[in-house]
């Protein structure tokens, strides 16, 4: 949670794509199951009649066990991608059909993470953060106007490079529709395809990371739409729950339903441009007063309020302290043009410190401090 961002070379333009006309989307709730019981060993719900699919390239995939001690070291996490580990990777499935006068009903997970569009319109992300035993999936309902649609779900598996909270079991995505869409869109049954997202790749982190964790993703040619690959029939790599001979427990997910509502999904704009200068801003550089002075803040106040845009010099770096005037958790938007070979850094802090400490004092105060967060880069193109 952070309450500050620091920007660095920031070069921007105002550009934005539509879909039609939203979809209404309801997330439906199911009765809570507080025990494991028979999950995994005999159907208990509807999305056990669905499968886990996959891209065919990646079915043999084997996610590596990562002790805690080498997650947070870099040369841990080299030795498991020598290891054979076959990632990361970044997927779209797609599936066409045809809808009629009765809403779709869905259940919806995937491992590691899922976004889940519709008509181009992003109507989900999940599933929520939980452990193999407990593998939530959630249930939502939408209203169709009759007539052809699509749905996708861009999905990813980074593996040793996930955040610490990410468990997992292998790649896999899953989705069961009720009723009359039931054989046109459950995985398993309908003929789903999928495609790996070309121009994306995603290295362990440099030396510079905080806690040792993260990683160094570059999408080259991605903007603004993903670009794909060949696709394919998405493959089994988990059928549907059937009772087993002995009552032994299968590998893998043990499915769970979703208690918890859905993160909130919209924009804000939010804060104050309160210092700018040259160069960078890191734990080594103070924030001086004449940084808090700087004549064209204004100018990157009117871009944080979406009144104007700013371009930034070639061969010239500056840095933006943006105080966001509360607690975010929250996922940056970039829209810019131009800036080939350009570099964009966003870093997220709660408060800065003082310089030399640990201490952060008081924590709306900023001239002195140093910046120290979780940082993103973007590479412009």
């Amino acid at each position: 949670m952070s309450r500050f961002l620091a920007l660095i070379l920031f070069v921007a333009s105002s550009v934005c794509l539509f879909a039609g006309e939203a979809p209404v989307v309801k997330k439906l709730f199911l009765p809570v199951r507080h025990h494991i019981g028979d999950t995994g060993l005999l159907p208990q719900q509807s999305i056990d009649e669905a499968s886990w699919v996959w891209h065919p390239r990646f079915v043999l995939q084997e996610i590596p066990q990562i002790s805690s001690e080498a997650r947070g070291k870099i040369k841990g996490r080299e030795q498991h991608f020598q290891a054979g580990w076959r990632g990361p990777v970044f997927l779209r499935f797609r599936r066409e059909f045809d809808a009629g006068e009765a809403p779709l009903v869905f259940h919806v997970s995937a491992d590691e993470r899922f976004e889940l569009f519709l008509d181009g319109h992003r109507i989900a992300r999940g599933p929520d953060r939980s452990d193999v035993e407990h593998w939530s999936y959630s249930t939502y309902e939408v209203k169709l106007v009759p007539g052809k649609h699509c749905i996708e779900a861009l999905c990813w598996h980074v593996g040793p490079l996930a955040p610490i909270a990410q468990l997992s079991f292998r790649g896999g995505f899953i989705f069961k529709a009720e009723a009359d869409y039931s054989n046109k869109l459950t995985t398993g049954k309908a003929d789903w395809q999928v495609a790996q997202l070309d121009g994306v790749a995603l290295a362990p982190p440099g030396e510079g990371s905080i806690f040792g964790i993260g990683g160094e993703l570059t999408a080259r040619g991605c903007g603004p739409q993903w670009q794909e690959g060949t696709y394919l029939k998405a493959e089994v790599v988990r059928g549907p729950v059937r009772k087993t001979p002995y009552g032994e427990s299968v590998a893998g997910w043990k499915l769970f339903p979703s208690t918890l509502p859905d993160r909130l999904d919209h924009e804000v704009k939010t804060g104050r441009a309160i210092a700018l200068g040259a160069g960078t801003i890191d734990r080594k550089t103070a924030i001086k007063e004449e940084d808090a002075k700087h004549p064209d803040l204004s100018k990157w106040q009117a871009l944080i309020e979406g009144k104007g845009d700013v371009k930034v010099s070639p061969d010239s770096e500056l840095f933006l302290l943006w105080d966001l005037d509360n607690y975010f958790c929250a996922h940056p938007v970039c829209e810019v043009s131009g800036g080939e070979g350009a570099k964009i850094t966003w870093g997220w802090a709660e408060a800065l410190y003082k310089p030399g400490s640990n201490s952060k004092g008081k924590r709306n105060e900023f001239i002195g401090k140093n910046f120290r967060g979780m940082v993103d880069t973007f590479l412009t193109d």
